[in-house]
């Protein structure tokens, strides 16, 4: 069979819309926003515009807008259209979606997506290959008609706002710069740096060479990044899906450790979240990365990186109400750290323990870890100066030292505004809250 190409109508334009109504697309003048059913309508046989279908409209739209024929095989459009589903996955929903290549033109007015069919092939074990919509696609609209602002695009196909950025250059290279802003604590940068290097790795050539494994690591790590900055800054939403974007492709790439480290963003940004109780998800999430890192390498699961691990499912267990749990592996991710000299983490662990005192009522060893969490620091990052300084803030609270409190407390404030780390600044305002309704007294 034969490319079907006598379809196309000369007035079918395509515009995609991102604006405050949600995701939509109007075709031919009409706007159709999620849920719109297409059935019978633009190629398609029963079918309902929904997530999915729109960001492979709209990344074969981006393809068609970047010149050439625009065709695009099952496997990359699943990859970058639908976080690195396997081209088999893609290919069978779009056979289910689209209309049988009929060689002439639809009542109802033309394609929007095109494809070239394949025989159906017996199989050795009476199963079959090919099908009639097995690609590979492109957008049927020519790109003279298609309407679509590069920044509803990347909103739409990333499902995030994506505002324009100035950051440009080697993918590599604006990672490693990101990381040093986030160091810094410059959280905004770092953000920004992350979602222009992901918007190359999903756009031009940079990813296309790149096959199987290598490309879901790249594109992986990209999403961690991200998932781990909106967790600083407390956009727990946002960071959700970046964290479980990175688990797929980690998970699809076979790393582990990669994998483990996804589950650990989720753990923390499930304990952030502010729209029900996730305590015990987010102990089950840091459960799920140590097992994933006890299926990695003999010398990842050792030493300061399981210690790293455990002391994550100390914190979310303290959380919990587990508190001797929590105490347990919260020592002892002190101590493998502090052994292995690995002095920021054994600092945070200790401030963690310091936390998990506080809510035990044992105040006395609260402030003997904040000490030795305080000897341990010498140039905290921002994140861990943070933390410290809210956690200095909660022991004078629990302990009675109201007006030494204060000061830090602001300070805790302060921290989270000049960084933009919404949950520290969340917590600061309940501490403040503390400190005010113990200032006024039970009258």
């Amino acid at each position: 069979m034969g490319r079907d190409s006598g379809w196309q109508v000369p007035e079918m334009f395509v515009r995609f819309d991102g604006g405050p109504g949600g995701p939509a697309i109007a075709i031919a003048g009409e706007k159709l926003g999620l849920g719109a059913d297409l059935t019978d309508r633009f190629g398609f046989d029963e079918c309902m515009l929904d997530h999915r279908l729109l960001r492979v409209l709209t990344y074969l739209a981006m393809r068609r807008r970047e010149g050439g024929e625009g065709w695009t095989d099952a496997d990359e459009l699943a990859f970058f259209a639908d976080c690195g589903a396997t081209g088999g996955s893609m290919a069978k929903l779009l056979e289910r979606r689209l209309r049988e290549v009929s060689g002439r033109a639809s009542s109802e007015g033309g394609r929007l997506i095109e494809y070239w069919p394949r025989e159906n092939v017996a199989g050795r074990r009476g199963g079959r290959f090919g099908g009639r919509s097995r690609g590979p696609y492109r957008m049927g609209i020519p790109a003279s008609r298609i309407d679509l602002d590069p920044h509803v695009g990347w909103s739409i196909l990333l499902g995030r706002p994506m505002a324009e950025s100035s950051w440009c250059g080697d993918v590599e290279a604006t990672l490693a710069s990101a990381r040093a802003h986030a160091v810094a604590g410059r959280f905004h940068e770092a953000r920004q740096g992350a979602e222009s290097a992901l918007r190359a790795v999903h756009g031009g050539d940079v990813t296309r060479h790149l096959t199987g494994r290598d490309r879901a690591v790249m594109v992986g790590d990209t999403w961690a990044l991200l998932s781990t900055l909106e967790m600083e800054m407390g956009l727990w939403q946002e960071g959700l899906l970046a964290a479980r974007r990175a688990r797929t492709l980690f998970t699809k790439a076979r790393t582990p450790a990669r994998v483990a480290h996804a589950w650990e963003s989720e753990a923390h940004l499930l304990g952030q979240r502010e729209d029900g109780d996730f305590r015990f998800d987010s102990v089950a999430a840091a459960r799920n990365a140590l097992l994933h890192l006890e299926s990695s390498s003999r010398e990842l699961r050792a030493g300061p990186r399981r210690a790293h691990h455990i002391g994550v499912l100390g914190q979310r267990l303290s959380e919990a109400g587990d508190l001797r749990g929590a105490a347990k592996k919260l020592v002892w991710a002190l101590r493998t750290a502090h052994e292995a000299a690995s002095l920021p983490w054994a600092a945070i662990w200790a401030a963690r323990l310091a936390q998990n005192d506080i809510r035990a009522g044992a105040i006395a060893s609260a402030e003997k870890n904040l000490t030795f969490a305080t000897e341990l620091t010498r140039r905290p990052d921002a994140a861990a100066e943070a933390l410290l300084v809210r956690v200095t803030a909660e022991v004078m609270i629990a302990s009675g030292r109201w007006s030494e409190a204060e000061p830090w407390v602001e300070k805790a404030l302060l921290v989270g505004h000049q960084r933009g780390m919404q949950h520290q600044i969340r917590l600061a305002r309940r501490l403040l809250k503390s400190l005010k309704e113990r200032h006024r007294g039970p009258g």
